[in-house]
């Protein structure tokens, strides 16, 4: 559902009448600003759009991101583990307020430090 804007036909409108505006807000925050054009840029303010809409984004772009780390441990993509997951994983460790204590960051976090050899910070 996080990608209903991003990877198809779907617009606004359309979430907002099938789900609601809640649903919309978290959608809107998890989607990437196509006009940003560097990718660290993109990532970190896709990040920061999470956090600053509230935990409920932020668990969302989270669980998005234990997602990739399964699917890319899967097709052993070391360079997908690295480039994408450890980065974003990074960035929403290095943004995320200490009251924002759901379970599913010590998950994201446990798959950063299965893969911490891969990336020098």
């Amino acid at each position: 559902m996080h990608d209903a804007i991003e990877w198809s036909g779907a617009n606004q409108e359309l979430v907002r009448k099938e789900f609601g505006d809640e649903i919309l807000k978290l959608v809107l925050a998890c989607t990437k600003n196509g006009t940003i054009i560097d990718k660290k840029e993109r990532t970190y303010e896709l990040i920061m759009r999470c956090m600053e809409n509230g935990q409920d984004a932020l668990i969302v772009k989270s669980a998005d991101s234990i997602d990739s780390f399964k699917w890319y441990d899967g097709q052993n993509n070391r360079e997908e583990l690295t480039n994408h997951c450890m980065k974003n994983a990074d960035v929403i460790f290095s943004l995320k307020p200490d009251e924002f204590n759901d379970k599913i960051f010590e998950e994201l976090k446990a798959w950063q430090d299965k893969f911490a050899y891969l990336s020098i910070r």
